[in-house]
C-alpha cells in the first residue's frame, strides 16, 4: 500500500474516553480488522469523469454482499458533493449526493435512506452501534496501466467541525485513513467533496475498482479499560459450590472460564460464563459436583484473545456444615459432627494470636486480648475469614 499524500496528520491521543478536539484529525492507515467491528458504510463506486453512470452503494462495510446493501445511480461528473447522516434516535442512515459539471452547475441529485437500521445490520453488528467510535476513509483507483486519473477528497466537515486534511489517491493506489471519536455513537453528519480529474480506463470491470468508501464502526482498543476482576468469592451450599465474581470493565471481555484444582497448582476448566453488556458485571457459577476441598480461579479471555486471571479461592465442603456466630466479646463455632479440631487465629499481618484444640461439635472462645476487626481462622489447616466484634 503506498503512502497517501496528506496535509498534516498528527497522531490522535488514544487514551481512556479520548474524543477528537474541535479540529478533528485523521490518522494514516486503516483500523486493525482484528480489533474492530465495522458497522456502516457508503461507497462511491465506478468513479469515471464524463462517462456513463456510477453508483453509490450503502449498507454494511461488506458491500460485496449485495443482499445486505442498496444502491442508486448518479450522473458521473468531475465533482461529487455528499452528505452522510446517522440518526440513532430514528434508527436511520441517510445519504444525499449532488454532482457538478465543469461549469459548477448541478447536474444530478440523489437521495437514499436505510430505515430500521438495526434490522438491516443484523443482531451481531447492531449490538455495537452504541459503541461506535471510528470513521474510516478508504479509496482506490483500479490497477490498470492506462489509468492516469486522480481523485481528491476534501472539504470534509464532521458535526460542524472542519477537517483540514486533503486526501489524494493516484493511479493504482489504495489508501486508508481513520478518525477516532467517541461521540459518533450519538449520531453524526459528514459532508465533503470528491473531485475526479485525468483519464481512466474505460473497461467496465477496471472502472468499478475506482471507489471512495466511508465506514464507521467500533474499535475495541480506543475507549476501554483492560478487563479487570474486582472480586471473587465462593462458599459451599447444599452439596454444591457457588462462585461469585465481579469485573470492573466488560468492554474487552469475551468469555469467562471457571477453573478448578485439587492442589492449587494444576487447573482444569469445568465450565464457562457468558459476558454481559456494560462496564461492570456480576457473575455466578455453580459447581454441582465439587471436590471435598477445591481451589478455584476464573480465566477471562478478552476480544484480542488475551487472558486475565482472577485471584484464587478455596472452598471446603466441610465448612458448609459449620456455623460461625459472632457476638460482642465472643465467637461460637458449631459443627455437624464431633471430632478433633485444631483452631488457629491469625491477624491479617500473619501473626498467630490464638490457638485452640477441642474434640466436640461446638466451641466458644472469648475475645480477650484481641482487637476488633477481621481475622483469618484456620480449622484443621483450612482458612476462612471471621470478624471479631
Amino acid at each position: 500500500m503506498k503512502t497517501i499524500l496528506l496535509k498534516s496528520i498528527p497522531m490522535l491521543c488514544l487514551i481512556i474516553l479520548c474524543a477528537v478536539t474541535s479540529e478533528a484529525q485523521f490518522n494514516n492507515g486503516a483500523i486493525p480488522a482484528n480489533r474492530s467491528n465495522a458497522l456502516l458504510a457508503q461507497r462511491f463506486q465506478g468513479l469515471h469523469p464524463n462517462e456513463g453512470d456510477a453508483e453509490v452503494i450503502y449498507g454494511t462495510p461488506d458491500l460485496t454482499a449485495r443482499g445486505n446493501s442498496d444502491d442508486f445511480d448518479f450522473e458521473n461528473e468531475p465533482e461529487i458533493r455528499f452528505t452522510i447522516v446517522y440518526n440513532p434516535s430514528r434508527n436511520e442512515f441517510n445519504n444525499e449526493v449532488e454532482t457538478y459539471d465543469n461549469r459548477g452547475r448541478r447536474e444530478d441529485r440523489e437521495n437514499g435512506q436505510i430505515n430500521n437500521l438495526r434490522n438491516f445490520l443484523g443482531n451481531r453488528k447492531s449490538a455495537d452501534l452504541a459503541n461506535m467510535n471510528y470513521l474510516q476513509l478508504d479509496m482506490g483507483i483500479g490497477n490498470n496501466g492506462s489509468n492516469r486519473g486522480t481523485m481528491i477528497i476534501d472539504q470534509l466537515v464532521l458535526n460542524g467541525r472542519n477537517i483540514q486534511e486533503t486526501f489524494t489517491v493516484n493511479p493504482r493506489d489504495n489508501n486508508s485513513v481513520h478518525l477516532l471519536d467517541a461521540t459518533l455513537a450519538n449520531g453524526f453528519t459528514l459532508t465533503g467533496r470528491i473531485r475526479i480529474s485525468g483519464s481512466f480506463n474505460s473497461n467496465g470491470n477496471q472502472r468499478r475498482n475506482n471507489f471512495v468508501q466511508f465506514s464507521t464502526g467500533y474499535f475495541y482498543d480506543f475507549s476501554t479499560l483492560p478487563l479487570e476482576f474486582t472480586s471473587i468469592k465462593g462458599f459451599a451450599e447444599n452439596g454444591q459450590n457457588r462462585i461469585n465474581f465481579t469485573t470492573a470493565d466488560n468492554h474487552e471481555a469475551k468469555t469467562f472460564y471457571i477453573e478448578r484444582s485439587e492442589d492449587g497448582m494444576k487447573y482444569e476448566t469445568i465450565g464457562q460464563v457468558a459476558t454481559v453488556n456494560g462496564r461492570t458485571g456480576q457473575y455466578t457459577f455453580i459447581d454441582k459436583t465439587p471436590l471435598q476441598n477445591g481451589f478455584y480461579r476464573v480465566r477471562g479471555v478478552n476480544i484480542l484473545d488475551r487472558m486475565v486471571y482472577s485471584d484464587v479461592i478455596r472452598i471446603n465442603q466441610s465448612f458448609s456444615t459449620m456455623r460461625v456466630i459472632n457476638q460482642v466479646g465472643r465467637t461460637e463455632l458449631i459443627f455437624s459432627e464431633s471430632k478433633a479440631r485444631n483452631i488457629k487465629l491469625f491477624s491479617f499481618s500473619g501473626q498467630l494470636v490464638k490457638q485452640i484444640n477441642f474434640n466436640s461439635n461446638r466451641h466458644a472462645f472469648d475475645h480477650q486480648g484481641l482487637q476488633k476487626g477481621m481475622y483469618v481462622m484456620q480449622v484443621n489447616g483450612e482458612a476462612i475469614k471471621i470478624m471479631v466484634l
